[in-house]
């Protein structure tokens, strides 16, 4: 599992209601969604010692 920072507001892919906020800690089980997440500047690796305020497991 890898957590990442949400940068740029976006859209849950699946449900396309729940929206992930600029600042919210996400851990993502799928690290092929994390890659997605990161290379289109929506989200950036997170290192911190923060819990995750969501947790996706695919």
């Amino acid at each position: 599992m890898a957590k990442v920072r949400v940068v740029n507001m976006f859209i849950d892919k699946n449900d396309h209601k729940t929206k992930y906020k600029n600042g919210t800690i996400l851990e993502i089980s799928d690290e092929t969604r994390v890659k997605d997440l990161i290379d289109r500047n929506l989200c950036k690796n997170y290192s911190g010692n923060k819990e995750a305020d969501i947790t996706l497991i695919q």
